[in-house]
């Protein structure tokens, strides 16, 4: 297909990198600035310019920190360019329980809330 974005190296805009990877690009910005990211170059008119394997990078920076790996984990881990390990694996999974509790309290604090506000509502 002629003239396609992918037609040419380093095609895509933060915008449209951010709307693939269901992403910002304040969070684009964000890993650049910890260094997960390599500033890719830009364009003449300023805007940065980038290519598929930013893509891939920002798919795996993303897949790890939805997986409960920290950005600073993420760092060590691109920088060694090593996958995870068994410890880290079974340390973020020994923060489940934990997790889990939390979310448990907070939907309890929330029904608490709600109870409250119809008690309001219905004196009101």
């Amino acid at each position: 297909m002629s003239g396609s974005a992918f037609d040419e190296p380093r095609v895509l805009r933060s915008k449209d990198v951010a709307a693939l990877t269901g992403t910002t690009i304040r969070a684009l910005r964000h890993y650049m600035h910890l260094g997960l990211l390599e500033e890719p170059p830009r364009d003449t008119n300023g805007y940065r310019r980038f290519d598929v394997t930013d893509v891939v990078q920002i798919l795996r920076i993303k897949q790890l920190a939805e997986s409960g790996v920290s950005l600073e984990q993420i760092a060590t881990i691109l920088n060694k360019q090593d996958s995870l390990s068994e410890e880290t694996l079974d340390d973020l999974d020994s923060e489940l329980p934990r997790k889990e509790a939390q979310i448990v309290a907070q939907r309890a604090a929330l029904t608490r809330l709600r109870v409250s506000r119809a008690q309001t509502q219905a004196t009101s």
